[in-house]
């Protein structure tokens, strides 16, 4: 019985772990969902796991995802990481998405980032930035 409840314990946790990355695997409902998951981890400090969710990087080796990482990390961590962000602009097409966000840093600086979400598999990810 505490085998099955270890077991049930470890399936639970990996599977949570596994939605916090970004859903990559499965995707979202609407390209704002995708941007809004991405920004929050940004915005948390979480780069491997906004980084890691990009279908772009879905089959990227790690000293590619390693490297990709760093950048966003030294690159926030100079400006005092991610204040805070909105999107002010979506351009919905098919299956492509363009979202722009405005994006707030914790040293007073601001910049638009643009992303393009895509649809795969009818569920929507964040591509590229």
């Amino acid at each position: 019985m505490k085998k099955l409840v270890l077991l049930l314990m470890v399936m639970t946790l990996g599977l949570s772990s596994f939605s916090a990355v970004g859903n990559c695997a499965g995707g979202f409902s609407t390209p704002r969902e995708a941007a809004v998951s991405f920004m929050n981890n940004m915005k948390n400090g979480n780069y491997d796991a906004a980084i890691r969710s990009m279908y772009s990087f879905r089959n990227a080796d790690e000293k590619t995802l390693s490297s990709e990482i760093k950048l966003y990390r030294d690159y926030y961590n100079k400006k005092g990481g991610i204040k805070s962000y909105s999107i002010i602009e979506e351009k919905r097409g098919y299956d492509v998405t363009e979202i722009k966000v405005l994006v707030k840093c914790g040293n007073g600086e601001s910049h638009d980032m643009g992303m393009k979400i895509v649809l795969r598999d009818g569920k929507w990810h964040v591509n590229a930035l």
